[in-house]
């Protein structure tokens, strides 16, 4: 089972911090894939099921291509696959479903992805992109949905909450990546010291033999001159 998990989690990459972050993608792409799979059978009962269930093939299917990428070690490039997949759909759902003015808080979980799948800094990439959709998609709202109360609360919780998740998450992401550097420029050092001790064990090694040979060879013309006398 180990061995299984080993080779479909498996990254084609020399950098730990690429590999951690390879796998995650992976796993968030199985993990949501089988989420939405149980969904299906209560999805069926639903009138708009077939266009929610392609919307949902759709999604799954650039998942998929986000988790490939990541396998051939272009994790970077497969997160923002996924992220820009969730950004595109929760956007479209503010602006398609305007009975549920909650939308603009979902966006959160695009600076949550962010946070575990891609390096510290470009989680400020991602809030603004949240962001600008959001004033984006809140302009093409007719006047009466923007002035509903509800919808101005959102509109400006929504963007102030993810400022606030993403200045914790980057915090959060970037003593941990801080953390990693540090191990293994640990570990590097390390492999180098061992490198350097077997090499001086080695070079002492062969000055022993030299002078093992060298006595061997004195003690046996001192016995041969013994010998003689």
């Amino acid at each position: 089972m180990r061995n299984w998990f080993g080779i479909l989690l498996f990254v084609a990459s020399t950098n730990p911090d690429t590999r951690r972050r390879g796998r995650i993608l992976i796993s968030i792409t199985l993990g949501v894939i089988g989420l939405g799979s149980s969904f299906i059978p209560l999805l069926l009962t639903s009138p708009q099921h077939t266009l929610i269930l392609s919307i949902m093939g759709g999604v799954a299917l650039l998942f998929l291509g986000g988790a490939y990428l990541g396998r051939q070690g272009r994790v970077t490039a497969g997160s923002y696959v996924m992220i820009g997949t969730a950004v595109i759909v929760i956007l479209s759902s503010i602006y398609t479903n305007r009975s549920a003015p909650y939308g603009p808080f979902y966006l959160i979980l695009a600076v949550l992805l962010a946070g575990v799948l891609l390096p510290p800094i470009q989680i400020w990439l991602v809030f603004l992109i949240c962001a600008i959709g959001t004033v984006v998609v809140s302009g093409w709202l007719p006047t009466d949905i923007r002035t509903n109360p509800l919808w101005v609360q959102s509109l400006r919780g929504g963007p102030l909450l993810m400022l606030i998740s993403s200045i914790i998450i980057f915090i959060s992401a970037r003593s941990a990546s801080v953390a990693m550097r540090e191990t293994q420029e640990a570990r590097t050092e390390a492999e180098a010291a061992m490198q350097r001790l077997a090499e001086n064990n080695a070079g002492l090694e062969a000055r022993v033999a030299e002078r093992t040979t060298e006595l061997t060879r004195v003690l046996a013309e001192q016995q041969a001159t013994m010998a003689q006398l």
